[in-house]
């Protein structure tokens, strides 16, 4: 089974998914799916739209918890200065999103190398998967001796379920 994270907006699209329940089961037999508190406290400040008749907030939350049952990861002090690495290198190479809109996306890339993630999917292609924040964390990986993990987008999370369990 493949260790993964799952960024904010991943459980954003597969709670609007009308095969939810099926996927669910799908997900659950290939991965092992880990929560990490920023996540958490990033989906607690989705609004309180409704999506068929729930609150979403509660929906993602309650995703959140059944995919992610009994695997937690705490944030800690390394990744906090591994995430703070990659936005130096980041800037260095030219990269312009502020931190706070960053942050939890390299905090994110941070957990999974420090933890040994195989995969992180997140639909961010302009900043967390941008090729500069890539090579950021592929120098500051190389230097801390961490694996990168393999990054993903939603799409290929789909396509992977599909293919596994056609």
């Amino acid at each position: 089974m493949l260790r993964v994270i799952f960024d904010t907006n991943i459980y954003g699209e597969l709670v609007e998914e009308p095969n939810l329940t099926i996927y669910e089961e799908k997900l659950k037999s290939k991965y092992i799916i880990y929560n990490f508190f920023p996540i958490r406290k990033e989906l607690r400040k989705i609004s309180v739209s409704s999506i068929r008749g729930r609150k979403t907030r509660i929906a993602v939350l309650e995703l959140l918890d059944r995919l992610s049952k009994n695997h937690e990861i705490e944030h800690s002090e390394k990744i906090e200065k591994i995430s703070k690495k990659y936005y130096q290198v980041y800037v260095n190479k030219g990269g312009i999103t502020p931190w706070r809109f960053i942050k939890i996306g390299f905090e994110i890339i941070a957990c999974a190398s420090i933890h040994n993630l195989d995969v992180v999917f997140s639909n961010d292609r302009k900043t967390m998967f941008s090729l500069k924040a890539i090579k950021s964390y592929e120098e500051i990986n190389n230097n801390f001796q961490l694996k990168t993990p393999k990054l993903l987008i939603y799409e290929d999370l789909m396509n992977q379920i599909k293919t596994h369990f056609s």
